[in-house]
């Protein structure tokens, strides 16, 4: 894909640089999602209903962080090699 070790995406490449940039854009929310939803389940103190609703996001969160990884993986397998 044309990353250096210590520069991220090969340098003057804006597909690879865009490509990198918008990978980030997308997990980095869905990992917060993520993570403060399941710190709510581990601190307790939801009612059941409240739970469900936690679960909910969890799992809605997990899927739509799948779809975007395999949605990533199928571009970044078609991007040319850039190196």
């Amino acid at each position: 894909m044309g990353y250096s070790l210590h520069k991220g995406p090969a340098e003057g490449d804006p597909f690879s640089s865009e490509f990198h940039t918008l990978s980030h854009d997308l997990r980095t929310p869905l990992n917060h999602i993520n993570g403060f939803a399941e710190l709510l389940l581990l601190h307790g103190g939801l009612d059941s209903t409240q739970e469900s609703y936690v679960e909910a996001i969890l799992r809605s969160s997990h899927a739509l962080k799948e779809t975007v990884l395999a949605y990533l993986e199928q571009a970044q397998a078609q991007m040319p090699d850039r190196r």
